[in-house]
């Protein structure tokens, strides 16, 4: 009698936990997931950890995925734009479903006679609970000669992170 009263109690508090209550990512509806294809915004910035780059190109990042919108359509295509201090991002890539999850993959890249351009952005959506975790890296090199004197720079800016997204 008291193991069947503990698996009731057990049963009950399962039921009350998960069912009345919703979860912290649907805002406690119960219902959760996102609708793709469709756009979806950043709704907050859960970490951001850079690996390359200045101190304030930190905070650009944070502000860039906190007002970032993600593209993801009906063919496989999937389209990131992230605003910056320096005009921002649109790039554009292919994405893959597998059960609840997308996987992500888009870049862009600008050569010249004297630099070279290219940003790559990648991760996995999990549509259920709206989580995402991404890698961001964009980098530059450029190259001239005066008078028979070499002068080149390079950049590289570069940060993995998580965020919750919404429709």
């Amino acid at each position: 009698m008291r193991r069947r009263q503990i698996w009731l109690l057990v049963g009950l508090m399962a039921t009350t936990v998960l069912g009345a209550c919703g979860s912290e990512d649907d805002g406690g509806s119960g219902t959760g997931g996102l609708a793709v294809p469709g756009i979806l915004r950043t709704a907050k910035v859960v970490s951001i950890s850079q690996s390359a780059g200045t101190a304030r190109w930190r905070q650009d990042a944070a502000n860039g995925i906190g007002g970032a919108t993600w593209s993801f359509g009906s063919d496989g295509s999937f389209r990131f734009q992230m605003p910056s201090p320096s005009g921002g991002y649109d790039l554009r890539g292919t994405y893959r479903r597998s059960a609840s999850v997308l996987t992500f993959r888009a870049s862009d890249s600008f050569v010249t006679s004297g630099s070279d351009s290219r940003t790559d952005f990648s991760g996995s959506l999990d549509i259920a609970s709206g989580r995402v975790q991404f890698s961001f890296t964009a980098g530059d090199v450029s190259a001239v000669v005066v008078n028979n004197g070499s002068y080149g720079d390079s950049q590289l800016w570069s940060f993995t992170g998580q965020a919750r997204l919404a429709g």
